[in-house]
């Protein structure tokens, strides 16, 4: 490491542990703000950093710092997949200087798998708008017989129970995605749990596990190295990356919608300036040519949402996953 990049990481290690004291001491001004904002902000990524959430963490933390001239301190808070950082989050101060990168695990799944959860994803959080989607891969072993979906459903009515799905673990968003795709079919699998993508993608290119739901930019490679089949994406529209593949719903299953995504969110009753200028700003961001090249690098999509938007996507996915949790009895050691 230079000197300079030394010093640039000391002074936003130095700057990260002040907005944490007065964060903790929830200190903040009760008078209109001259000027927002006017000393640097956090962004609490809800994952560890090297991963999907922390580049995208990264990426936007430069993007807002440019346009509000302000430093933004990324803080990787991994944990509980992003449990532990929204509750970091949803105790700070609502002045804008604290903001949490949200995503679909912590904020629509951990309801449904958490009754004792300290934090509500409806009521705690002001939620400013979509950062990036996901629409999950179908993907099968490549000695499948299922050359599509309709093929495999056929092929799992023959064999009610003895095709193996793999997930990324219980209550993961992979795992969700299968079984609402039972119930959508009206099909048995059996589950394999894992402790993570990585294992399960190895067993099933070794068809250990015969089929998988899994996040675009880890199916994606394998896909494209015939690895791995791809028999339908779970999103509102084609995936820009395979048109081939059809959508669940175009293949007859209605309803059927899933997204892995991330989002910006903030302590609830954010002063509605600020959540307007901070809802601007993303937009804007989310519009610029370069950002979405690099989105498209990562293979993520952008989805526009005003902040009440976003909000009833949460209130949306948290009904949809507490659904599934109770017909599927899915259920985690607390």
């Amino acid at each position: 490491m230079n000197i300079a990049s030394f010093h640039q990481t000391l002074l936003q290690s130095v700057l990260l542990g002040i907005l944490s004291i007065m964060s903790c001491l929830n200190i903040t001004s009760h008078a209109a703000p001259i000027k927002y904002p006017n000393k640097p902000l956090r962004l609490i990524v809800t994952f560890p950093a090297g991963g999907t959430a922390d580049l995208l963490g990264r990426l936007m933390a430069n993007q807002f710092g440019e346009l509000l001239g302000q430093m933004v301190i990324v803080d990787n808070r991994g944990g509980a997949g992003g449990v532990l950082a929204s509750e970091i989050a949803v105790r700070a101060a609502p002045d804008g200087y604290t903001l949490l990168l949200s995503n679909a695990a912590s904020q629509g799944v951990a309801p449904s798998l958490h009754p004792k959860l300290s934090y509500s994803p409806e009521k705690d959080f002001t939620h400013i708008g979509l950062v990036a989607v996901m629409p999950q891969f179908f993907v099968v072993n490549k000695q499948s017989n299922a050359t599509g979906l309709k093929s495999f459903i056929a092929e799992a009515k023959r064999n009610p129970g003895k095709i193996n799905f793999g997930s990324a673990g219980i209550g993961s968003i992979g795992h969700f995605s299968s079984e609402l795709f039972k119930f959508k079919a009206g099909i048995e699998l059996n589950h394999v749990p894992y402790k993570g993508t990585a294992p399960a993608s190895l067993d099933l290119m070794a068809n250990r596990v015969q089929a998988m739901f899994q996040n675009s930019p880890e199916a994606g490679p394998q896909i494209r190295a015939n690895n791995l089949r791809l028999l339908a994406v779970t999103g509102e529209h084609r995936a820009r990356q395979f048109p081939d593949a059809p959508t669940f719903v175009e293949e007859g299953l209605n309803g059927f919608i899933t997204y892995t995504w991330y989002g910006l969110s903030a302590p609830k009753h954010l002063n509605p300036v600020i959540l307007n200028q901070l809802s601007s700003s993303l937009t804007q961001i989310l519009n610029n040519p370069t950002v979405n090249a690099r989105l498209n690098e990562l293979g993520v999509d952008t989805k526009i949402l005003s902040p009440h938007e976003f909000t009833e996507f949460v209130r949306n996915d948290v009904a949809k996953f507490k659904d599934i949790a109770t017909r599927a009895q899915i259920k985690v050691a607390q």
